[in-house]
């Protein structure tokens, strides 16, 4: 008889790898394996629509150099209050040098808020349907830049006119200046 104080003695372990959890872990990274390499849906569709979206992007930076910059003289006063005009019952024609990419600023106000530039501007979306985009104002005096705003519009409508706050951290100064507008990104 077997004494009961003393430890039963261990049976030989199995290695690691001839262990179920072993397996199982092993079946699910090579079934992760499989599912990554395995493509559900058609990659000419995507690569077609890919090439479609380049080729647009590209026909759009090309008529962003053809276009002339847009050049608008602004005043700058301490206690400048946004002004905005009502929107025109007739669209703008096309050789309008504040449109671009379906995005048309109609104003612009600007002045220093902490020794840096800020503002606001009215932006019309005159797409086709509901956009967003970021636009950038860029800021001249005597043809050099003296600070760019940027701002952001998210799920405009078409037709509508909405009010864009500007940042920037270029260093604000007061006077005369001239503006260029530029649609980064609409999307």
């Amino acid at each position: 008889m077997t004494d009961p104080m003393l430890p039963e003695p261990l049976a030989a372990a199995r290695p690691f790898w001839r262990r179920h959890w072993v397996h199982v872990m092993a079946a699910l990274v090579v079934g992760a394996g499989l599912g990554a390499t395995t493509s559900t849906g058609s990659s000419s569709d995507g690569d077609a629509d890919l090439r479609a979206r380049l080729a647009t992007a590209e026909r759009r930076a090309r008529e962003a150099e053809a276009r002339p910059a847009p050049t608008v003289t602004v005043y700058v006063t301490p206690s400048a209050s946004p002004t905005t005009r009502p929107p025109s019952p007739t669209p703008r024609p096309s050789t309008n040098p504040r449109l671009d990419e379906g995005w048309e600023a109609q104003s612009l106000t600007a002045g220093c808020e902490y020794g840096d530039w800020s503002g606001t501007a009215r932006i019309r979306n005159t797409n086709a349907d509901a956009h967003s985009a970021s636009f950038t104002f860029t800021l001249f005096r005597g043809g050099k830049v003296i600070g760019s705003l940027q701002g952001f519009a998210n799920g405009v409508e078409t037709g509508r006119t909405v009010t864009v706050q500007l940042v920037s951290n270029d260093p604000c100064s007061k006077g005369a200046y001239t503006y260029e507008f530029q649609t980064d990104a609409s999307f």
